[in-house]
């Protein structure tokens, strides 16, 4: 019980991992989008200013370079990457939210798909960042294998459960409106018998004087 309580957290939290990822690739593309059919470099400029950020700063000069190369079309494909990719970080978040088999498969596939991405990244130029991601990525990849090797039919519902407890002291019959249960009493020289019985709530409508 213990065990499928973790489980449960630590899917949570990589459920909101995924979200916020899925949530900041579609601010970008939107606004990539806003970009177009304007002076990219400029309005870059603009803010610099307003911020009075050292222009001639090392990462300034780069995010300037790389800004001159920007044109309409390249941020077409920007925007449509983003949200490609923000629609698959958006579903597996969701998934792993509710407790979904399928998207810990997802979720491992399409990490483990970007780590060889991102150790080519880092070993071209290394950054905290990229260090930073690659980590988490690979975290998140080792965590759901080891989940799904310790759970590989799924995390075990309440119902079942009860019924394993259930079987522990033999079950003698099972109906719609109430379960008995023979419960054993090993102290004891006798086998004792106790009846336990759940009556089904009633859904019809009551009428109402």
């Amino acid at each position: 019980m213990t065990n499928q309580r973790a489980h449960g957290r630590g899917l949570r939290l990589i459920a909101v991992f995924k979200l916020l990822k899925g949530l900041a690739l579609i601010a970008l593309g939107i606004g990539a989008l806003n970009l177009l059919h304007k002076d990219v470099e400029a309005l870059v400029v603009h803010w610099i200013n307003i911020f009075q950020v050292d222009p001639n700063a090392h990462y300034v000069r780069l995010l300037l370079e790389k800004l001159t190369i920007l044109d309409d079309r390249r941020l077409k494909e920007l925007s449509v990457g983003t949200f490609i990719y923000s629609a698959v970080f958006l579903t597996e978040g969701v998934g792993l939210a509710l407790g979904k088999r399928w998207a810990e498969y997802l979720t491992i596939a399409t990490t483990a798909s970007l780590l060889p991405l991102e150790i080519y990244e880092l070993a071209k130029h290394a950054s905290i960042g990229k260090v930073l991601a690659l980590v988490i990525n690979l975290a998140v990849v080792v965590y759901l294998a080891l989940e799904l090797r310790r759970f590989p039919s799924g995390p075990e519902p309440a119902t079942g459960q009860i019924s394993r407890a259930a079987k522990l002291y033999g079950i003698v019959k099972v109906y719609p409106s109430r379960t008995a249960v023979a419960v054993s009493l090993p102290d004891s020289g006798k086998q004792q018998s106790r009846s336990c019985r759940r009556q089904s709530r009633d859904l019809r409508p009551r009428r109402h004087l």
